[in-house]
């Protein structure tokens, strides 16, 4: 791990200046993004969407493997519970790939 980054503090628990600084700033922009009402791409939202947006995927005739791999997935499995939901990259992404494919 490379020191100065958000995952050295976290994940290594290193707590040296400069992760500690990496930290402080990422905690900074993501309590600006939240004031601003901006979510935060990590943020789990309701599946509705995704879920709207990966059947009409599947109708279009697209198997979930190559959804799966057009989202960066490493493994050609697509699953998520709706309560947890899914988080907004995830959304986000799905939106891209349906304009995409089904443009």
């Amino acid at each position: 791990m490379t020191h100065g980054t958000r995952v050295c503090y976290q994940r290594l628990r290193c707590r040296c200046e400069p992760c500690t600084d990496a930290n402080t700033a990422y905690m900074a922009r993501y309590r600006d993004a939240q004031r601003h009402g901006r979510p935060v791409l990590g943020t789990h939202v309701p599946a509705a969407e995704a879920s709207t947006l990966l059947r009409a995927l599947l109708e279009e005739g697209f198997l979930k493997a190559e959804i799966a791999r057009h989202l960066g997935h490493r493994w050609p499995v697509l699953h998520w519970h709706q309560p947890a939901g899914v988080t907004l990259r995830t959304t986000l992404r799905l939106r891209v790939i349906s304009r995409r494919l089904c443009s």
